[in-house]
């Protein structure tokens, strides 16, 4: 059960038989909606990681829906929408997951080196051997993100 702090009162995520006189059901309260920001980053990162092992399971819907609120959650964060990116790849997706790739991330981080790492994936994998190779050098010649310059390496 999660519980997030909200002073004076900590909303519970569901009911619970002796439930505190300060914790109350979050439905109780009609105008406490909870906030995307204030789910912990901690949290995100540990949804962005079951996106990822969704995908890997060949859970595509379950994978969709879970980037799709993250990106929801974090709006001003390109790690989402690559996420999405990556489902659409590994589904055989690639018009949609280049789109995100090349558009989406573009409009909130233009520079996304991690983007551009994985937009080389794309391409290696729909056999543009030499436009990947061409994109995967420019992220390790750029070297300004570190696990972008790690998943280029490990595609050349």
């Amino acid at each position: 059960m999660i519980h997030y702090q909200r002073s004076p009162r900590t909303y519970v995520s569901d009911r619970r038989p002796g439930l505190s006189q300060n914790q109350v059901f979050s439905s109780d309260i009609p105008d406490a909606p909870l906030e995307y920001s204030d789910i912990p980053t901690d949290i995100i990162r540990i949804l962005m990681d079951i996106g990822y092992v969704a995908t890997g399971c060949g859970l595509k819907s379950n994978a969709e829906c879970i980037f799709d609120a993250l990106i929801s959650a974090r709006p001003s964060s390109e790690l989402p929408l690559i996420g999405l990116a990556v489902v659409k790849m590994s589904f055989g997706q690639v018009s949609e997951a280049s789109k995100i790739l090349t558009e989406s991330v573009a409009k909130i981080n233009p520079d996304s080196q991690l983007a551009k790492a994985f937009f080389g994936l794309l391409l290696k994998q729909i056999g543009s051997r030499q436009e990947s190779e061409k994109v995967l050098n420019e992220v390790l010649d750029n070297n300004s993100d570190e696990d972008a310059v790690n998943l280029a390496r490990s595609i050349l």
